[in-house]
């Protein structure tokens, strides 16, 4: 009885113990996945109660009319719906405190709390996942599309639903990956069910705790252009500081017969 009990033990020490950050997908299920997202399948809206952003812009379709008052919304009638370009959805549940620092750029390390759900089916209520707490690296390409794109766009203190489309979530790889290993293996069950029935939306109710510079970043996440000015000015300050300048107009002779130009070069 105590060599079974030990042999239990064993086997549970092993499961918690496989690594958190794969999803450790079956070939098969990882091809099916693929090709779900080759076809450009998307979802239409899953809840008529939710979805709204801070500001309109030309990167963000207002969907839905916004509620009339906080009344309304305090009865739960529906928020404005907002979806980007991608197809992101998303509500403001909390908008951020006056005062708080703008978005963070991308190579921010972000400090998150999130609770993910899942649908599958279009009548089918959402099913809980997990709830928990990371720290990312905005834009390292090491999270899932829809919700690196949700947060580029939040202040700290501020609090979303994101709906995320299946080319946007866990079928194209990335994380955050729940830690607890049941909760891992539902993700990918529900994710494989989507892929089946051709349906669903990844549901992260997010907020952005707050940012901070990556210290040992090396400014790859910088997006910073140069003006055509500029540039002018920076070629002819390298032509002059090589030391040589090339005169505009070459002074020579062509030899007889040779085809030869000669040219002069100036200190």
């Amino acid at each position: 009885m105590s060599s079974m009990s030990g042999w239990f033990v064993f086997l549970v020490v092993l499961i918690l113990s496989l690594p958190t950050s794969p999803l450790n997908l079956p070939v098969a299920s990882t091809l099916a996945r693929r090709a779900f997202l080759a076809q450009g399948v998307t979802a239409v809206a899953l809840f008529d109660e939710s979805t709204s952003p801070t500001s309109s812009t030309d990167y963000i379709q207002k969907v839905t009319q916004p509620s009339s008052s906080s009344q309304q919304e305090a009865e739960g009638e529906a928020l404005p719906t907002y979806r980007t370009r991608t197809g992101l959805e998303y509500t403001i549940f909390r908008p951020p405190p006056s005062g708080s620092p703008p978005p963070p750029p991308y190579g921010s390390l972000c400090t998150i709390a999130y609770t993910l759900s899942i649908v599958t089916s279009p009548n089918a209520p959402s099913k809980k996942v997990c709830t928990s707490k990371n720290l990312i690296k905005l834009g390292s390409g090491r999270i899932i599309p829809g919700l690196d794109e949700g947060i580029a766009t939040m202040r700290p203190g501020e609090r979303r639903r994101l709906y995320v489309t299946p080319k946007l979530g866990y079928a194209a790889g990335g994380g955050p990956v729940p830690e607890n290993f049941w909760e891992r293996d539902r993700l990918n069950k529900m994710t494989d069910e989507m892929v089946q029935t051709r349906y669903g939306r990844y549901i992260f109710d997010v907020e952005l705790i707050g940012y901070r510079e990556d210290e040992a970043d090396l400014g790859y996440y910088k997006d910073k252009t140069i003006e055509p000015e500029d540039f002018e000015k920076l070629k002819e300050s390298m032509r002059l500081q090589g030391g040589r300048e090339v005169k505009e107009k070459f002074e020579g002779s062509v030899g007889e017969g040779t085809g030869e130009t000669q040219c002069q070069w100036r200190e």
